[in-house]
């Protein structure tokens, strides 16, 4: 057996520590009969412990999920076969003697998503000697240096999300110039982030697709008559490599409070599809179901 995918939940009628205890009895037990390769643990309703991974030291996919906390033990910084790393939780434990293991110079894949700005911070900090990342998904930081990006020139997918925790919103982050950008094929990140990094933008050569996260609330801070909100568009319209543009938005923005905020982003739309007719433009469902963006450019056509 090479590949495992193990998830338990919690009932309520044994205690979270017995669950954990037989949970990770289970892991240690899998590891040191077979050599894994690859291993996705979920814990529900209770934290997830590690120390079972000093008898995995020949996995090259790990993926750590749990609603809990999830304590990462040192035992991680030996795992130097691992080529994908992905963690989540709603609590991420790393003691002082851990960190995210800037030895595993054959990771390609890293995904760190959590609420503790600690952790994005140590995620941060391991950038730099994780060189040959081509995938790469973490919380927006608001003071990332550019050193933490400039150094991935491998890097061909790369999706900064904005966390819930006040403190690592970035709403004035914007992406590092650098030949970085030369290999990046796939961008998804903030709407405030991408607006501040059209300059860096020109030099990602080969990148086909634009995820944006565009809240109503950001909409609706947004000026869409400035210079920034037009050279975007534009970098949009004149980069040929560009396949698809994607607009993720929650709520809806044509729910009436956000209507006529929205209403100039929406004809930078309209316009966009206009130039770029074989562009592919994602724009989700409003609040009624099956409604599509042609109805939205055609209202916002109207104005």
């Amino acid at each position: 057996m090479h590949r495992l995918e193990l998830v338990a939940w919690a009932g309520d009628e044994v205690s979270e520590g017995s669950y954990a205890s037989a949970f990770a009895t289970c892991l240690s037990a899998a590891g040191t009969a077979a050599q894994l390769t690859r291993l996705s643990a979920g814990a529900l309703r209770f934290d997830l412990h590690t120390e079972w991974l000093r008898t995995m030291r020949w996995l090259r996919k790990l993926t750590l999920t749990t609603d809990n906390a999830l304590h990462i033990a040192p035992a991680v910084s030996a795992l130097t076969a691992l080529q994908s790393l992905g963690l989540r939780s709603s609590g991420l434990q790393l003691p002082a003697e851990v960190r995210l293991p800037t030895s595993i110079t054959r990771l390609w894949h890293l995904k760190c998503y959590t609420a503790d700005a600690d952790v994005t911070a140590e995620a941060i900090d391991a950038l730099p000697h994780l060189t040959g990342l081509t995938c790469l998904v973490l919380s927006i930081a608001p003071d990332m240096p550019p050193a933490a990006l400039s150094g991935l020139l491998r890097l061909q997918l790369c999706q900064l999300e904005r966390s819930d925790d006040p403190d690592i919103i970035a709403e004035d982050f914007a992406l590092p110039g650098g030949p970085w950008l030369r290999s990046l094929r796939w961008l998804s990140t903030d709407l405030n982030a991408v607006l501040s990094s059209t300059a860096a933008l020109h030099a990602a050569t080969a990148l086909e697709c634009v995820s944006v996260a565009a809240l109503p609330a950001d909409v609706a801070a947004i000026n869409w008559q400035s210079p920034a909100a037009a050279a975007f568009f534009n970098w949009l319209a004149q980069h040929p490599p560009l396949q698809r543009l994607s607009i993720e938005s929650s709520p809806s923005l044509d729910s009436a409070p956000n209507l006529n905020a929205s209403k100039h982003f929406l004809v930078h739309l309209l316009q966009l599809c206009r130039r770029r007719p074989a562009l592919a433009v994602h724009f989700p469902g409003p609040t009624t179901e099956g409604q599509s963006l042609a109805r939205h450019l055609s209202a916002c056509h109207r104005f």
